[in-house]
């Protein structure tokens, strides 16, 4: 559930040990994620002409001068593509919010890192194998992309182009899967050999 993990979320400041991995679809993604949690409003905000880099440092949590001066352009090209916005309030006050353009892409972002977040909890084989069988026939595209790379991500091996093996549990990791894609469980068929094979 989208809403769920929205709330679920937890803002990290961005440390100056990460700058050399900071890409500028990341920076993109987590400015977009913050202010889906929770809109900012900074107060006297023009009393500044460094208002932005202020309101970076408080909202943001970000201390090296190489990453507010990113995040700052980047809020800067945001408001321009109309995906955030700047509201003047009463006594000087800004408040920092996404627009609707905005708040669609944080949905795609969270169901993004909800999908990233799908992993085999359990990888100690019992003996036993795992048999995935599904239809996804009136789906888009994409969400079967999706779908069968996150599969194989999980461990799963192909036996036929719907058809795919694996020797641990992921049943759990199935449903959460199905339900980021919004794929009715009816089309997937799970299943497990009834007895344990040697090899």
């Amino acid at each position: 559930n989208i809403e769920i993990f929205r709330k679920c979320f937890i803002i990290q400041p961005l440390m100056a040990s990460h700058v050399r991995l900071w890409k500028k679809e990341t920076l993109t993604r987590d400015t977009i994620l913050r202010l889906a949690v929770s809109p900012f409003t900074l107060v006297a905000a023009h009393s500044s002409p460094y208002f932005l880099h202020r309101l970076v440092k408080l909202f943001f949590k970000d201390r090296s001068v190489k990453i507010i001066r990113q995040r700052t352009k980047k809020l800067r090209e945001l408001e321009s593509k109309k995906i955030v916005r700047f509201q003047k309030l009463a006594n000087d006050s800004l408040r920092l919010a996404l627009t609707p353009m905005g708040e669609a892409l944080a949905d795609n972002f969270f169901k993004q890192t909800e999908l990233e977040n799908i992993r085999v909890s359990n990888k100690r084989w019992t003996g036993l194998w795992y048999l995935l069988i599904y239809d996804l026939a009136g789906c888009e595209k994409k969400t079967k992309d999706i779908f069968r790379k996150t599969i194989k991500k999980l461990g799963l091996y192909p036996m036929k182009r719907t058809v795919w093996v694996s020797p641990f549990d992921c049943e759990r990791e199935i449903k959460k899967l199905c339900n980021a894609l919004d794929i009715n469980q009816e089309k997937i068929i799970y299943t497990t050999t009834k007895n344990r094979i040697c090899l």
